[in-house]
């Protein structure tokens, strides 16, 4: 809902869908410092800038253990959406990540970063046209 950005207090919130003109926008994330769990971002297409997706400070939520982005139509076909993916980085205390609809050819630098040491379970689904994977063996827990 519209506003949500206010319960900067909120601990848990499972969907978080991006509207394209009213409605939350991806930064109001960035309010809420205690979110922890598992998160599923919705609807990335519809984020207008890099700045906004940087807003979410995703990177700060180190008890926000498990996200799953997801796009559709569009996400990952430009370059500024690649840069989008690549300022979502999150905490590296991430254990499960979830990459649904992402019509990028390259994967953010940060999936492969060796800090992501935690990670247990990567899923990628509808990514067609994504030739290459990350170096994924320097994830020693994947």
């Amino acid at each position: 809902p519209e506003g949500i950005g206010k319960l900067s207090s909120l601990q848990t919130l499972t969907d978080f869908l991006v509207s394209k003109n009213q409605g939350p926008n991806i930064g109001e994330l960035g309010r809420f410092v205690n979110l922890k769990g598992h998160i599923r971002i919705s609807g990335l297409e519809n984020v207008a800038a890099e700045a906004d997706a940087l807003a979410a400070k995703l990177s700060a939520k180190e008890h926000l253990d498990d996200i799953v982005f997801e796009g559709r139509e569009s996400f990952g076909a430009n370059e500024q959406s690649v840069r989008l993916l690549q300022a979502l980085k999150p905490h590296t205390n991430l254990r499960k990540l979830g990459i649904i609809g992402y019509e990028g050819g390259r994967f953010p630098d940060w999936i492969c970063d060796v800090v992501f040491c935690k990670l247990e379970v990567l899923h990628l689904q509808g990514c067609p046209n994504s030739v290459k994977l990350p170096a994924l063996g320097q994830l020693p827990s994947l």
